[in-house]
């Protein structure tokens, strides 16, 4: 090769190498002040909201935990069986909401998604209320065998049994809110996430959690299953409340 060819085709390598890094430190100072900020500042007004709603009920958690030291240990191992059976129930209504979330995102993207976002959310609700639903009937025959799955202590699978009598409509009614939460993630308003768990702690479990800590009537295992009872209730109402809300003014903005 031409030796003069070779050395002119390097000296447009080393040019091509050095615009190539001023561009780059170009863009870098441009990500630096300009993009990160503005990205940042939009992603933390949907994530933010949900960090600080994940932060209040993990604190509170910590004043229900003291709550159920009033339980004995079968009874609160029974609690954590419960638990543990309904979360497994809640895997395809989680991924459900998560479905939801996101469709009513690229709804929002299309012409007249009023009639689409409705439509989704009674479908995903019905969907969470049947799962749930189905589960509560076979367990008014089968909850025993279930219990036994998990551990061969009769007594914790009598506590885990007893908790489902109390809980099995609650968490029905959870499982409901729970995909119609997906239009606060869907549509970015997840400061209504922090709404409802501020209002259920304050409001609710932290009175609760304080009688039971000071009036010894309350502390058994009824006290504990009525807070629940009555959280998951107004969880529901609250939930709904706010997504009427909220789909009014979105409804209203898109109509103009």
């Amino acid at each position: 090769m031409d030796p003069q060819f070779r050395c002119h085709q390097n000296y447009n390598r080393c040019n091509h190498y050095n615009i190539f890094l001023h561009t780059l430190s170009i863009k870098k100072k441009e990500l630096n002040r300009t993009y990160i900020t503005r990205e940042s500042k939009e992603l933390f007004k949907v994530g933010g909201w949900t960090g600080v709603d994940s932060l209040v009920r993990n604190v509170f958690y910590f004043f229900i935990l003291q709550a159920l030291n009033f339980l004995g240990p079968n009874q609160f191992a029974g609690f954590q069986l419960f638990q543990k059976i309904m979360w497994t129930v809640l895997i395809p209504v989680i991924a459900i909401s998560q479905g939801t979330s996101i469709r009513i995102g690229n709804y929002l993207c299309e012409q007249e998604p009023s009639e689409k976002i409705l439509g989704l959310l009674k479908t995903s609700a019905g969907l969470g209320f049947l799962i749930v639903g189905t589960f509560g009937i076979l367990g008014i025959f089968f909850i025993d065998l279930f219990g036994y799955i998990f551990t061969a202590n009769p007594d914790v699978v009598y506590y885990s049994n007893l908790m489902f009598a109390w809980q099995i409509i609650p968490y029905i009614l959870f499982a409901v809110a729970m995909n119609i939460r997906g239009l606060f993630f869907g549509t970015g308003k997840t400061y209504n996430i922090l709404i409802i768990s501020l209002l259920l702690n304050i409001a609710i479990i932290l009175p609760f959690v304080l009688s039971i800590n000071l009036f010894p009537a309350f502390q058994n295992f009824l006290g504990i299953m009525l807070m629940y009872v009555f959280v998951d209730i107004v969880d529901l109402l609250i939930t709904i409340i706010l997504a009427l809300a909220l789909s009014m003014r979105i409804f209203k903005i898109k109509a103009h």
